[in-house]
């Protein structure tokens, strides 16, 4: 098994909590390691003075090509600019890919938790940063609270997008869009657009309507997974002649060494666009489903919308929405997260 790690200055927590110091990070998660007999093969790091997050995309990007099987940080609070990106990656883009995470603080190990623990673990961590982020409040005082609140307040205005130029909406410009639309109204109209979609959707997918797309999307895989089956099977009977030929005295031990080496490399990379495929199709089966990430999205957006009483909850926007396009005549359009999932579903049924 192959780990990594993943520190960073400061948490998610904009009010109130100190500074966890990285070096103090990197002993738990090497006492950690060492109790386990786990070595970590490479450190991934981000403090305060680097503007960009440098080290979390580096360790994205770097799990994206599966350079590691896991990863190790001190808390989820530490990992990313929010809970929800931590979620993001760490379950639904790690997690669901294979990619175990460990987080010390709490001793827990996605691996031996498997997928659902690891869901409940998140569920039990947003219950916690509720409860941490209204203490850290209290504490924070009277002025912290209001720029807390303020914060609230532009959550809004840092996602709203220019649709003809693709650019954010200049924060000059704020009070002109004020002045023609209720944004958090026509926000709130558009989410439950989505939210009425997703349920189509899902009443077409219990009908049954997307096992032929499952379907169509297996015999479409199975050609090349037999392809690359039956060429891995291939380098077997090579690898086993090469064998026959340095008994024969043909080969020598370095030129059979040699080309043995070479053909790891060929089954490495014939091995990964196997788990590609695989992985294609098990994509489309999860899309064709009711646990689609989109529908599942929409549904918790409900949920917390119906718990709200119909007010919304300005704080958890980002947890939904991605962007916020403004069109001709300051028309509404919003991009929520998970979006590429609904994009899976064919033309006609999004219409």
């Amino acid at each position: 098994m192959r780990y990594v790690s993943y520190i960073k200055e400061g948490s998610c927590f904009f009010f109130g909590e100190e500074k966890q110091e990285m070096g103090r990070q990197r002993e738990e998660i090497s006492a950690y390691a060492k109790r386990h007999g786990f070595k970590i093969q490479e450190e991934y790091m981000d403090c305060a003075e680097m503007q960009a997050k440098t080290g979390f995309q580096s360790l994205v990007a770097d799990g994206i090509r599966r350079e590691f099987d896991g990863v190790i940080l001190s808390s989820v609070f530490r990992c990313g600019s929010s809970l929800w990106e931590a979620k993001e990656i760490l379950l639904e883009t790690f997690q669901y890919a294979g990619i175990f995470f460990i987080v010390t603080e709490d001793d827990f190990d996605s691996r031996e938790a498997g997928n659902q623990g690891a869901e409940t673990y998140f569920k039990e961590k947003y219950r916690e940063y509720k409860s941490r982020a209204f203490s850290c409040q209290n504490k924070a005082g009277r002025k912290k609270v209001e720029k807390t609140k303020t914060m609230e307040r532009n959550v809004l205005e840092n996602m709203i997008y220019e649709k003809k130029t693709g650019k954010r909406w200049r924060e000059k410009d704020w009070p002109q869009l004020s002045e023609k639309i209720s944004l958090e109204k026509e926000m709130m109209e558009a989410m439950k657009a989505e939210k009425r979609l997703a349920d189509k959707i899902k009443i077409s997918l219990q009908k049954g309507l997307g096992e032929a797309y499952i379907k169509e999307a297996k015999e479409q895989q199975l050609p090349e997974l037999k392809k690359i089956f039956l060429s891995m099977a291939e380098e077997e009977f090579v690898e086993r002649e090469w064998y026959r030929q340095y008994e024969r005295r043909e080969l020598t031990w370095e030129e059979y060494g040699r080309k043995r080496e070479e053909q790891k490399e060929r089954l490495l990379k014939k091995d990964i666009l196997f788990q590609q495929a695989v992985e294609k199709f098990e994509k489309m089966a999860k899309a064709f489903s009711e646990k689609n990430p989109w529908i599942v999205l929409m549904e918790e957006w409900d949920r917390e919308y119906e718990k709200e009483e119909g007010r919304g909850n300005k704080a958890d926007v980002k947890r939904y929405i991605k962007k916020i396009w403004v069109g001709d005549n300051f028309s509404i359009r919003v991009e929520t997260k998970k979006e590429e999932w609904k994009a899976m579903f064919p033309k006609e049924w999004l219409s």
